[in-house]
């Protein structure tokens, strides 16, 4: 019987419950509510947030109108599309990987997902291999790994993770790891912007990066430009005090034109909601 794309396997945050892996036998509706068939706490889910569905030996994927938007493959999901085994699936602070299943057959076990054997496999245990990596190099520095880990931001993971299964694209990440701690000793800037920087710089074309730049000018400079414009949509968010109408409109004067859904996502992203109602003195 053929393998076909039948497992959705996820990674989440430590503090996220909801299971590491689901099988999509006719439908699958992932999300926060108890209408969703694969429940996950995660407060950047909306209550239904993607479906996934059998379309003959296919799977299919579409967005629910969901608030935060899914991503495949580090591209917006805009209207319904197939998926295969190996594709990213971002939604929330959750990532998952299409798998290959034959009909019939249970999922993995525990003890069975441990062995890597397909590109699926390796591409789903990324970020979790790349946490680790990064807490094995904090500890080796005198430094308290938890509190680092708690604030990592899915975009850079997801974007480490697009680098692909193979052992050139682990071994990346691993660097990136290595390379993370030591700037984070040095730099005395939050550790999450020191990871965003250092991905950012060094792989300024991931399609997640180009996604949270969508709908606005382009500029010479990618990696410069997507900051410039980061730090004044954060400077007018401080200027109009958590008002999202009110930013929209500045902000589409300054010739960027973002919606307000647009701005609610990377705002999240960006730490910028925690400003909410703070004008600038």
């Amino acid at each position: 019987m053929a393998a076909l794309p039948g497992l959705l396997r996820a990674w989440a945050p430590p503090e996220l419950r909801g299971g590491e892996r689901m099988p999509v036998r006719q439908t699958l509706v992932v999300g926060r509510s108890t209408e969703a068939s694969w429940r996950i706490a995660d407060e950047e889910l909306s209550g239904r947030h993607f479906e996934m569905w059998r379309v003959g030996e296919r799977l299919a994927l579409r967005d629910l109108d969901s608030t935060n938007g899914t991503a495949v493959n580090g591209e917006w999901a805009l209207a319904p599309r197939e998926v295969e085994a190996g594709d990213l699936v971002r939604a929330g602070r959750c990532l998952f990987v299409v798998h290959d299943r034959p009909m019939g057959t249970a999922p993995p076990s525990r003890t069975t997902a441990a062995v890597v054997t397909s590109p699926a496999d390796r591409l789903a245990q990324a970020p979790a291999r790349f946490a680790a990596r990064l807490k094995a190099a904090l500890h080796a520095a005198g430094l308290e790994p938890l509190p680092v880990l708690a604030v990592l931001r899915t975009d850079d993971l997801e974007a480490l993770t697009l680098l692909g299964p193979s052992e050139r694209a682990a071994q990346e990440r691993e660097a990136i790891a290595d390379a993370f701690v030591e700037a984070v000793r040095s730099i005395e800037d939050p550790p999450a912007a020191v990871l965003h920087h250092l991905v950012l710089r060094r792989h300024p074309d991931s399609p997640v990066f180009t996604r949270l730049t969508a709908g606005v000018p382009e500029a010479p400079d990618d990696a410069a430009a997507y900051e410039r414009r980061r730090e004044i949509i954060l400077e007018l968010y401080r200027e109009v005090a958590g008002d999202l109408q009110a930013l929209e409109r500045l902000l589409r004067q300054r010739g960027i034109p973002v919606t307000r859904r647009w701005l609610s996502v990377h705002l999240e992203r960006w730490g910028g909601r925690a400003m909410r109602g703070l004008r600038k003195k």
